[in-house]
């Protein structure tokens, strides 16, 4: 990884659902950290991780075409 990742006050709501699963999430991923989400069922662990891995893919193919 280049340099950190960091999600600013972001806010997510999947489409088929009225309650947001994220509302004014923020995280910082320093380079070469290890990090953990831990929580209960439906707190967005899962929507965390997906969001990350969208962004990072788009990061990096836009810096490969």
């Amino acid at each position: 990884m280049l340099g950190d990742v960091i999600f600013h006050n972001v806010n997510f709501t999947y489409s088929t659902r009225d309650t947001p699963v994220l509302n004014d999430f923020n995280l910082r991923l320093r380079r070469n950290q290890t990090a953990a989400l831990v929580g209960t069922s439906g707190n967005g662990k899962s929507t965390i991780a997906a969001e990350t891995r969208e962004t990072l893919y788009s990061i990096l193919t836009s810096m490969n075409p």
